[in-house]
């Protein structure tokens, strides 16, 4: 199985401090708040939705220039937070400026 592409737009509410993983590369852990409208079974539905966001070595890197409140384009993959939580994370393959917030 191959499959896991996400494509996600919202507003960064939260950004922790850069850190460095042991083999030295730039690590950005943030949050995205995404507000939005969708159609399922026909009818409009109200999605909102905060996720976190970690974003790797040139990706860290790109995401770093962002700030609170910047409204942004996560194009990437969802993985474990850690091999002993099964809690999700957002990991960015790459990350476009929409609007600056």
């Amino acid at each position: 199985m191959e499959c896991n592409h996400v494509a996600l737009c919202g507003r960064i509410s939260e950004i922790a401090p850069l850190r460095y993983s042991p083999g030295g590369l730039p690590i950005l852990n943030f949050t995205l708040s995404h507000d939005s409208e969708q159609i399922e079974a026909g009818q409009r539905r109200k999605v909102q939705c905060e996720v976190p966001v970690m974003a790797v070595a040139q990706a860290a890197e790109a995401a770093g220039k962002s700030r609170i409140g910047d409204v942004v384009e996560i194009t990437g993959f969802m993985a474990q937070k850690s091999r002993t939580s099964n809690r999700l994370v957002l990991h960015v393959k790459s990350i476009r400026l929409i609007e600056r917030g």
